[in-house]
């Protein structure tokens, strides 16, 4: 869990925020996460080629940075891990997905002055899950906008 990462503070309104995402998500009949769609509209104003743009810009960089979570670490290559956490942080923010940004932040941190002193694996697990998580909502979220196009 996260837990182990973050401070009861810190995670308290995230606890919060989930909840009220997961109560608003099981109303709905669609599994597409309506919570995301709507901040990624207020985010771009409703510009749906733009926000399915910088969509596909976070589903490129996932996909990018899922193998250097994984070898990076193994291979001792620190900063690498820290750089690309650095640089994935940026976009999850633009598109507004903040437990990926708050995972991304913490890795960022971690592997600041190279080699943690704290086995980070599961930390590096739970960042790999949750990317995994948000790419799938980031898919559902660009099916229902491309559908919303044609209509």
């Amino acid at each position: 869990t996260m837990t182990n990462f973050f401070t009861k503070q810190q995670q308290r309104p995230k606890i919060m925020e989930e909840k009220k995402e997961h109560e608003h998500l099981q109303n709905q009949d669609a599994s597409v996460d309506t919570i995301f769609l709507e901040k990624l509209s207020k985010r771009f104003k409703g510009r749906k080629g733009l926000m399915v743009e910088m969509s596909k810009i976070f589903l490129d960089q996932a996909k990018y940075i899922l193998p250097i979570l994984h070898e990076s670490h193994q291979n001792g290559d620190y900063e690498a891990i820290r750089f690309e956490a650095h640089k994935f942080k940026s976009t999850v923010n633009i598109i507004g997905l903040d437990s990926l940004r708050a995972f991304a932040a913490k890795t960022e941190e971690v592997y600041y002055e190279g080699k943690p002193k704290m086995d980070t694996q599961p930390l590096l697990n739970e960042f790999i899950q949750q990317i995994k998580m948000d790419v799938q909502k980031v898919e559902m979220a660009i099916q229902q906008l491309m559908v919303a196009e044609v209509n």
